[in-house]
């Protein structure tokens, strides 16, 4: 299962996503959106079987890109049943201890 980091460098806030072994397997990402957008074409792109969704995204998101395209009415899922229609959220921040030792906390 992919984690997402939050790291600090260069006086910007980055997040990348890291396997099972901690190896870094996406590139640096300025925002959490950028962050999950990354994880859906990655695991679209990982995907061998059958695709049956017309869309990578979910459609009954109330954030996504397809949500202008269903009708108001309708009350939108919090969450799909793939991984890739939660939200993502940081696993590991390490963006704290090193925004600490800039400032002179530590």
């Amino acid at each position: 299962m992919s984690k997402l980091v939050k790291d600090f460098g260069d006086y910007q806030f980055t997040y990348y996503w890291i396997d099972d072994s901690n190896q870094q397997i996406s590139p640096n990402l300025p925002t959490l959106s950028h962050a999950h957008e990354w994880l859906v074409t990655y695991h679209h792109d990982q995907h061998e079987g059958t695709e049956r969704r017309k869309t990578r995204y979910d459609r009954r998101h109330p954030n996504g890109p397809m949500r202008d395209s269903i009708s108001s009415k309708r009350n939108p899922v919090s969450s799909g049943r793939r991984s890739t229609d939660r939200p993502v959220a940081v696993d590991l921040d390490l963006s704290v201890g090193k925004v600490a030792k800039l400032t002179g906390v530590i």
